[in-house]
């Protein structure tokens, strides 16, 4: 078999290969046997345009690749950006197979092409081989990432990152120049860096998307928290209610018999008796007087983490429920606080916690006294996030401080640390976030 023959054969079934590979990860127009009937012709077609332009040109591979990417968006339906990312992807396989071939090929034989007129079955077989194994691996790695719900992003996003592969593909030509001894090595890398800078840029822009998709995770995880604590802290309120109910449908009962009493002039009794009414009758509700539901269940919560530890926790929350402070503010600025003073009541022989929250307008005022170690110790706690150093919470604190025109204050004395942070209660609602 002559090697022209070899040659045009492969090329065809080289883009065979493409159009197949690209309709295992994109919907198809047509029926499979149709579609595979069209890629032959367009491979047949794709051959004679080669053909007719100057072997290894710059020419000849753009419009070869422009070929490529309009046939596969003609073949296939469905986002326009998918399409054309899959099917650059595909040329950018195809560039570096070649590469990677050329690594096992005696360098003279090659650029003489007297290699592939001696034995041109193996050598464009093995090609063949190659440039299919990277389409195979293409091909997994978009079915693997489109699986995973990546159909979900904008269209301005997808058209990102086909500059990607193209990067790759004009950084193999580049070396195909050099490889060849090519003359036109500067403008083709010129584009390169040129693809470079671009490729930078949307690195960062992804880097930056990335960051913002994780705060807003970590936002979303914070209120689905504040959501279950929400709700746990209304079931609490409905069993107080009812036990409340049921007190006060007794009340009957409980008068009569403290009038039994004082008429017996058994007075002693009817005292003891009527304080263990008062008693049994208060609520057990810790925050009664704070009106931001969300922030009593956290407090709540946090109050039965403490009772847990064994720190005794005193609390005097006066806190109204229209502030233009965002619930996830607070709950960071009660939850540093909180954190901070439980870490350093840990292994102390007689910890105790104070938290105290006024409103005076404008000003909310949350201050947070604890015991503490007359030296700094290093407890073993793990940290949420072990990158960071002790200290993270207070630099957060003064930041929520610096948010709302406020002041963050902090001091130790006499074996107490005391936490001191106000915040402006009035200020403008775009602050207020969630």
């Amino acid at each position: 078999m002559s090697a022209e023959l070899v040659y045009a054969v492969t090329n065809v079934l080289l883009y065979v290969f493409w159009c197949l590979s690209v309709s295992f990860v994109c919907e198809r127009r047509f029926s499979f046997p149709l579609s595979l009937l069209l890629h032959f012709i367009g491979g047949i077609l794709f051959f004679l345009l080669s053909v007719q332009l100057p072997l290894f040109s710059g020419i000849r591979f753009i419009a070869g690749s422009l070929f490529f990417l309009l046939y596969a968006q003609l073949m296939h339906k469905g986002r326009r950006l998918i399409i054309l990312l899959v099917s650059v992807s595909m040329i950018a396989a195809m560039t570096l197979s070649e590469a990677v071939y050329m690594f096992v090929m005696p360098q003279e034989a090659a650029v003489s092409g007297a290699l592939t007129a001696e034995h041109p079955v193996l050598v464009y077989s093995g090609y063949l081989f190659v440039n299919l194994t990277a389409d195979v691996l293409v091909v997994l790695a978009f079915r693997f990432f489109l699986r995973r719900g990546s159909y979900s992003r904008p269209d301005w996003i997808w058209l990102f990152f086909p500059i990607l592969p193209i990067c790759q593909i004009f950084n193999m030509n580049v070396y195909f120049a050099v490889y060849l001894g090519a003359g036109d090595i500067h403008a083709r890398l010129g584009w390169t860096l040129l693809l470079y800078v671009l490729c930078d840029v949307i690195l960062f822009i992804s880097i930056r998307m990335s960051s913002n998709n994780a705060l807003l995770r970590g936002r979303n995880e914070a209120l689905e928290d504040q959501l279950k604590t929400q709700l746990s802290y209304y079931e609490k309120l409905t069993r107080e209610y009812e036990d409340i109910r049921k007190m006060r449908h007794d009340i009957d009962n409980h008068l009569y018999t403290i009038q039994a009493l004082l008429k017996e002039e058994r007075i002693s009794e009817a005292a003891e008796y009527s304080t263990q009414i008062i008693k049994d009758d208060r609520a057990k509700l810790r925050f009664s007087d704070c009106s931001n539901t969300v922030i009593a269940a956290y407090l709540d919560r946090k109050a039965d983490d403490f009772e847990a530890l064994g720190i005794p926790f005193e609390t005097e929350i006066l806190l109204p429920s229209d502030l233009s402070i965002s619930n996830t503010d607070l709950i960071c600025s009660y939850g540093n606080l909180l954190d901070n003073a439980e870490e350093a009541c840990r292994n102390l022989d007689k910890p105790s916690i104070v938290l105290k929250t006024a409103y005076k307008a404008p000003y909310l005022t949350i201050l947070c006294i604890n015991t503490t170690a007359e030296e700094t110790q290093t407890t073993g706690k793990k940290r949420r996030i072990r990158e960071l150093q002790r200290g993270v919470g207070l630099n957060i604190l003064s930041s929520i401080a610096l948010k709302y025109d406020g002041e963050f204050q902090t001091q130790r004395k006499d074996g107490l640390f005391h936490a001191s942070l106000i915040l402006n209660g009035e200020k403008n609602a775009e602050n207020s976030g969630l």
